[in-house]
């Protein structure tokens, strides 16, 4: 399931939900629509985090755990000589 929610990542209610369902194994992705930041994915089950990857903001992987939730790869690309995705400015602003 999807979902959204304002200002940060919801940890404590996917413990809680996780903890009302012992048998399920979540797997979570997360990232704030500003895209490369506070993104990360985790499996919890019955309340015990496994497998925390919380990445370094602006790291590609943010980015790439953001265009996956997000969308709007499309708008940047990988610049492998910064070692960063770069917002690809189509007006020539």
């Amino acid at each position: 399931c999807t979902f959204e929610t304002a200002w940060t990542h919801p940890g404590p209610i996917i413990e809680a939900m996780s903890r009302q369902h012992p048998q399920l194994i979540l797997e979570v992705n997360y990232a704030d629509e500003d895209l490369g930041n506070n993104a990360g994915r985790y499996t919890i089950k019955n309340g015990k985090w496994f497998d925390a990857g919380w990445v370094l903001d602006g790291s590609r992987e943010a980015y790439e755990i953001a265009f996956s939730l997000w969308g709007g790869e499309e708008e940047y690309r990988w610049d492998g000589a910064q070692h960063r995705y770069v917002y690809i400015d189509h007006d020539g602003d």
